[in-house]
């Protein structure tokens, strides 16, 4: 059932009945929503609310986190593990809560916490859609009768957010702080109350070091205070203040800074708000184990999601107190807080990725904030939504994998429709602007008479070198810029704007001498690039001509050929394929922009990834929705257009206010049908000073293996053995979709014996490719929910990394475990550094549980280049710390390439 709520008051009776359609694009940010409401007047800028709802079908305590509901949905798959839920809208006790797990056939949900309220019969529970504000509202009369219908139409937050301007100059920030100080500065908020400025210390206690004034890094007013922990443990500092009403406001908000090499020593973060010590609200700041940059963060929370001791009145708050639980010492000083306050909910960053390059000087004149922070995600090569809680999210590039997929046998969907559009390829593009110095050099010969002392160049010269020919021989002579230098000291002076170059200091040369003028040529840009690819592929699609030219770029930032080149590929690289669209319309929830989802349909030929572009939602009957979907991909099984779309769909002019240019990733996989070879590992190119590789446990083949087995288990895990100790030991692997981490999947292993060593290794049959001497920084997740049990001898889990020297050879160089531990932890980012040996050239991951019983869940692996940044221009070294582009021709077994033993040359981006 839908319910719609206009600035806090339900109006639901006067909508329009199937009259809600939603629109979701992937091109257009700003999403939109549509319905009509009758009998009631409704004013523009308005805040809408739009949930679907069910109701309690018996009462929930206080202490129960099961809910007993009359319909869960299963049939549009509205639901799954970590929605979110909230109950009871509008009332004084609304409060959201997560879903830990669904049983459609009971028809109850599992939420992760307990209720903080017992709940009665016919409780609401309502699942947000979406959150808009009204832009228009047209009327129109019903009958005659002066009662008016209005058609409405509603944006999302993203035009509001826009309300002012943002004039400032960001220096030496990352991009959190910069959105952080964006949307405090200059972003509406309704209201605040302040609470504490941080203009002189709190009371330290635990493991805190005192506070101490910081005059030099502050958010307001004219000091920030300092301070750090004594050793590992929780660290608390506590003020009491003047009593302040903040009953009216719905969140809390403040400003804290961590450096860089103490981040991974926090483990907990807490902030109690209340009337005294006793009487308190309290909340965690999230995501703390993420790395946080050396820049200030800014955090909101809402009252609604906080955990209430005993009774506290935010009438009057008197109580503030910070708790931080640390497990290492965070020297004085790396630790900062300013000005804590409560507002109105409105706009906050909570979901703003983080540990992005670092902007040296960023100047925004007079932008839009929307505008602002797409020119910065845009020099980031990162991707930004505000979504309908009013949250500024900003993340990597990626894309989202649809809930579920279409087959030939599958019933999810109908009226799926197949189109191709050949009218925006683009296969030859042409550059011109201005004028570059050639890459080949001009030689113009020039004869004398006695008498003549200057002469034209044919171009505007660089380089310019003159040499004299006295019959015998030429003699090279002295050249530079006149008027700029003392002209006694050279042969010849030239001026570049007038193409003239004049005797200086030596004689006119004499009757039939030869004055020889090499340089480089000055010429107007012209490049004309084509992707015989395309051309090949739109030959055997179409019959005509199948070059497809478009309008001539003019683009003033280029200076040189090479960059009319680039800007010429770039082109191509976007527009070169046709573009395939597929339409289909369906009942199941949870289909969005930014997703993909996979197609196969063998009457079609079709069997592809398809990147949603545009999901349009309209009510039905019963208040259900239907989907219709539009997705597009192009030909030659490559989604390449979209991904740069996405990142950039041209060159971005550089100015001194700026920081990168484009970079394009690349990966390219060469297979090769003539016997070459090659020496093991011949260098090619570095185009920067950084490599990743990423390890994901859910789409990387994993094998688990063993030293006693006896029977294949049903615990497999994407591998192609699987096995099960003796001496009753049961044990079992599983992608854990349920998982604390950040990106909700995890491998869990989990046993019940001590006699296991369940051992998994990545890459049994095609190792990680990398380098010898040189150092790797690996990161990684791990959770152990609760202490290992049974332990014996060698008792722990442990990663561990082993390196080789061919992709198939067992001799093993050397083995480093980097880390082992047998004691509870939460889901923590942990990070070391390894040199390779000096033959290393392929490394294996396994992760395992030795000789301990219990549960151990291991998530993301990453393997980073450690090698500092060389680059000395800026332009090209401004991100370079965080690309991931790095190219090596490799051999991958010693011998000779052929096709008759599969070998590959691989270029690695």
């Amino acid at each position: 059932m839908i319910k719609l709520i206009i600035w806090g008051t339900d109006k639901t009776e006067y909508l329009e009945h199937n009259s809600v359609r939603i629109t979701e694009q992937l091109s257009n940010r700003a999403n939109t929503c549509d319905f009509k409401i009758n009998w009631t007047t409704i004013t523009s800028w308005t805040e809408i609310k739009l949930y679907e709802w069910f109701y309690l079908t018996e009462e929930a305590s206080s202490w129960q986190a099961v809910l007993n509901v009359n319909n869960t949905f299963e049939n549009q798959d509205k639901f799954e593990a970590w929605d979110v839920l909230t109950i009871d809208v509008n009332e004084s006790w609304e409060k959201d809560y997560t879903i830990s797990s669904i049983d459609h056939d009971a028809k109850t949900i599992t939420l992760t916490t307990n209720l903080t309220s017992t709940l009665s019969l016919r409780t609401y529970c309502w699942r947000k859609v979406f959150w808009w504000t009204i832009v228009d509202n047209p009327d129109e009369e019903i009958d005659h009768n002066w009662t008016l219908s209005y058609q409405v139409r509603c944006t999302d937050y993203t035009k509001l957010f826009d309300n002012k301007l943002v004039v400032d100059t960001y220096e030496d920030m990352y991009p959190r702080e910069i959105f952080g100080r964006i949307v405090y500065d200059f972003v509406a908020t309704n209201s605040t109350t302040s609470l504490d400025t941080f203009e002189s210390a709190w009371t330290e206690s635990g493991t805190a070091l005192a506070m101490g004034d910081d005059t030099d890094d502050f958010i307001e007013w004219t000091k920030s205070q300092t301070t750090g922990t004594s050793w590992s443990w929780t660290a608390i500092w506590t003020k009491t203040i003047w009593s302040t009403d903040i009953s009216s406001e719905t969140a809390i908000r403040f400003w804290w800074k961590v450096t860089v090499w103490n981040w991974s020593s926090i483990s907990e973060f807490k902030v109690r708000i209340g009337s005294d010590s006793s009487n308190y609200y309290e909340f965690d700041v999230t995501n703390i184990w993420i790395g946080y940059e050396i820049c200030w963060n800014y955090e909101t929370h809402k009252f609604i999601d906080w955990t209430q001791t005993w009774s506290p009145d935010l009438s009057a708050v008197t109580h503030l107190q910070y708790r931080i639980t640390t497990t290492a010492t965070i020297a004085d000083t790396n630790l900062n807080f300013d000005y804590i306050f409560g507002s109105d909910w409105w706009f906050s960053i909570q979901n703003c990725f983080r540990w992005i390059a670092e902007f040296d000087d960023a100047k925004i004149q007079y932008l839009k904030p929307t505008v602002a922070v797409d020119k910065i995600c845009k020099l980031s090569n990162i991707f930004w939504y505000i979504d309908y809680n009013k949250d500024l999210h900003v993340f990597e590039n990626y894309f989202e994998l649809s809930r579920f997929n279409i087959t030939d046998s599958s019933t999810n969907y109908s009226d799926l429709s197949y189109s191709t559009d050949i009218t925006t390829v683009k296969n030859r593009q042409t550059v011109r602007w201005w004028e570059a110095p050639s890459e080949t050099q001009y030689t113009q010969i020039e004869v004398a008479d006695w008498e003549k002392a200057s002469w034209r160049l044919d171009y505007k010269p660089k380089e310019l070198e003159v040499s004299v020919d006295t019959w015998w021989w030429y003699v090279q002579k002295t050249v530079w810029v006149e008027n700029l230098v003392d002209e006694t000291a050279y042969d010849f002076v030239y001026n570049f704007n007038e193409k003239v170059i004049r005797t200086a200091n030596i004689a006119t040369p004499s009757n039939w001498d030869k004055v020889k003028l090499v340089y480089y040529p000055f010429k107007s840009i012209r490049v004309r690039a084509q992707d015989l690819t395309s051309i090949t592929s739109m030959k055997a699609l179409v019959w005509w001509d199948w070059i497809f030219d478009w309008a001539v770029i003019n683009d003033y930032t280029i200076k040189t050929f090479e960059e009319a080149r680039e800007r010429a590929t770039a082109e191509l690289d976007q527009y070169k394929n046709p573009m395939v669209t597929i339409m289909f319309s369906t009942e199941k929830d949870w289909l969005h922009p930014w997703q993909l989802i996979n197609i196969v349909d063998s009457s079609r030929s079709i069997s592809d990834d398809y990147l949603i572009q545009k999901v349009s939602i309209i009510s039905k009957e019963n208040d259900i929705f239907q989907y219709y979907i539009q997705a597009s991909s192009t030909l030659f099984w490559i989604i390449e257009f979209f991904q740069l779309l996405l990142k950039r769909s041209d060159k971005i002019q550089i100015d001194e206010n700026e920081i990168v240019d484009l970079i394009q990733n690349v990966d390219w996989e060469i297979q090769f049908t003539d016997a070459i070879t090659t020496d093991v590992n011949s260098y090619i190119y570095t185009a920067w000073d950084k490599w990743t590789y990423y390890i994901d446990f859910q789409w990387i083949t994993w094998t688990i293996t063993a030293d006693w087995y006896v029977t294949p288990n049903s615990g497999e895990i994407q591998s192609p053995r699987v096995w099960v100790f003796w001496w009753g030991e049961t044990w079992s692997i599983s992608i854990d979709t349920s998982s604390n981490h950040v990106n909700w999947q995890a491998m869990k292993i989990v046993t019940d014996t001590w006699w296991a060593w369940l051992s998994i290794k990545s890459f049994t049959w095609k190792r990680i490719v990398l380098k010898p001497n040189t150092e790797y920084t690996l990161q990684w997740w791990i959770e152990i929910p609760t202490t290992l049990t049974n332990l014996s001898w060698s008792d722990y889990a442990y990663i561990r990394l082993r390196e080789y020297a061919n992709k198939r050879w067992w001799a093993v160089l050397a083995t480093t475990t980097i880390w082992n531990k047998s004691t509870i932890q939460d889901f923590f980012k942990s990070s070391t550094t390894v040199t390779t040996n000096g033959s290393t050239w392929f490394w294996e991951i396994e992760v395992a549980v030795v000789w301990a019983a219990w549960t151990v869940s291991f998530a993301d692996i990453w393997i980073i280049d450690s090698t500092a940044d060389s680059e000395s221009n800026p332009a090209v070294a401004g991100f370079s710390e965080t690309q991931q582009l790095k190219a090596y021709l490799l051999n991958t077994d010693n011998d000779n390439i052929t096709n008759t033993d599969w070998d590959k040359i691989i270029i690695y981006y």
